[in-house]
């Protein structure tokens, strides 16, 4: 019963804040009213919480340009997050630094991909705007795009400058 509640508790959370979730699970019983009353009061102070053009809840959006806010990172990191969001806390950190980690990827991936259409006879005189290697490259998986680095890597084409980055998010 007790890891039954847990799971359910997480299914709220995560519905209350428009995650996906596994449908099965979702329950509507009244049992857990008071909790969706708290997962919801969060998620409004995660919307109102602002930093540059940016909400704390821009976390769950799916777009990466919160990013660029370091006062972002600083508030999900900070002890205080806790208290001001003790439901979603972890969550938000957990889903920071996967974003994160994706994001430093997507970059490596990019430069890969860029050297490797300036590099192909067939594609050479072709110029790509970055946006649209980036669009591109955010469809693939992470394995995928740790495939295209290692494929520079392996190749005998000089070192790209980020490979020991590659190393460390792999």
């Amino acid at each position: 019963a007790c890891t039954r509640n847990v799971v359910k508790q997480h299914t709220i959370k995560l519905k209350c804040a428009r995650l996906p979730f596994i449908k099965r699970l979702d329950d509507e019983s009244d049992e857990f009213s008071s909790y969706k009353m708290e997962c919801l009061e969060e998620v409004q102070k995660m919307k109102t919480i602002k930093f540059s053009d940016h909400t704390l809840y821009c976390v769950f959006s799916g777009c990466s340009w919160y990013l660029i806010v370091e006062e972002i990172e600083e508030a999900i990191t900070s002890p205080e997050i806790k208290f001001t969001l003790p439901i979603y806390a972890s969550l938000l950190e957990a889903t920071f630094v996967k974003a994160k980690k994706r994001q430093a990827l997507l970059d490596l991936a990019q430069n890969s991909m860029i050297f490797l259409l300036q590099n192909n006879e067939a594609t050479k005189k072709v110029m790509m705007p970055f946006e649209i290697v980036q669009m591109i490259l955010s469809f693939t998986d992470d394995d995928a795009l740790t495939n295209l680095i290692n494929s520079t890597k392996t190749s005998n084409i000089k070192p790209q400058p980020f490979e020991n980055m590659v190393n460390k998010l792999i």
